[in-house]
């Protein structure tokens, strides 16, 4: 029998995860300022598809950047594979028919469907040690004793 989390993966998508309604550049740079100010985010999307202006907020500038194929997501890629990419970058384009349709940053992860895949895969971790520790003739306060003289002082 499949893993639930096997069977479950292919249901959670780039789509269901991303931003859809999305703030693009303007132009104008103290409305754009203010923007980015309150949110805690440094990219705008220009309407074009093809850029995105990042924001400094020191000097309080944009500059604009070409939005790189690495740069691009399709909302259909599901959640591991969204995982795979958060480990080179923070935030994507997500485009569907060469047209940004949202945007998709490694903080989506807190979302409910997120929290019951991750609980989920560590449901089966968890059951995984207590069937190699039962194979092994073991019991949880084995492992435990285990786990005590092997972790570390401070984390």
């Amino acid at each position: 029998m499949d893993k639930i989390s096997e069977q479950i993966v292919s249901l959670i998508k780039v789509e269901d995860l991303m931003t859809r309604k999305i703030e693009f550049y303007s132009g104008k740079i103290e409305e754009d300022s203010k923007f980015c100010e309150e949110r805690d985010i440094d990219f705008l999307p220009d309407k074009n598809n093809k850029y995105y202006w990042h924001y400094n907020k020191e000097n309080k500038e944009f500059v604009k950047k070409e939005i790189m194929s690495e740069d691009i997501l399709n909302p259909d890629i599901n959640i591991n594979e969204f995982i795979t990419k958060t480990k080179d970058k923070d935030l994507f384009f997500v485009k569907k028919d060469n047209n940004l349709v949202g945007v998709i940053h490694f903080c989506d992860l807190i979302k409910t469907k997120v929290y019951t895949y991750f609980y989920i895969l560590f449901n089966e971790f968890e059951n995984e040690i207590r069937q190699s520790l039962i194979r092994s003739g073991l019991k949880n306060e084995d492992f435990l004793e285990w786990y005590k003289s092997h972790k570390p002082e401070k984390y």
